[in-house]
């Protein structure tokens, strides 16, 4: 599974140098003002982006079909990690699953999350 942080690299090397990239609080990803910064931007450049434009803002969301599947690169860095980098890690990839509605992915990373909380209680 893709990382949050993985999308925010590869949208901010397609969108404008000046212009804001941020997590979208409503039905997006992601919200940009490339249209306001750069008159000839072309939302068509964002082919694995679902994208619409309201107000002079764009409204991006992956093609979750297009995005690769399975969370090695998040297990790997799990592996490396001491016991806080690892609850933040879990806790983003369970964020980002429950964003993109991906039950399977939502119910693994809750299962690590859980198992993680109740070895610490000791």
């Amino acid at each position: 599974m893709r990382t949050l942080h993985s999308y925010r690299i590869e949208l901010k090397a397609l969108l404008p140098r000046d212009s804001f990239l941020h997590v979208d609080r409503g039905s997006a990803l992601f919200v940009s003002d490339a249209p306001r910064r750069c008159a000839g931007f072309e939302a068509a450049r964002l082919t694995d982006y679902q994208v619409h434009e309201e107000n002079g803002l764009l409204y991006i969301t992956p093609i979750y079909d297009q995005a690769p599947q399975g969370a090695g690169v998040a297990l790997n860095a799990l592996l490396k990690s001491d016991d806080e980098r690892r609850d933040r890690i879990i806790r983003q990839n369970l964020a980002l699953s429950m964003r993109l509605k991906r039950q399977t992915e939502i119910r693994f990373w809750e299962k690590l999350l859980f198992e993680g909380e109740a070895g610490n209680e000791n």
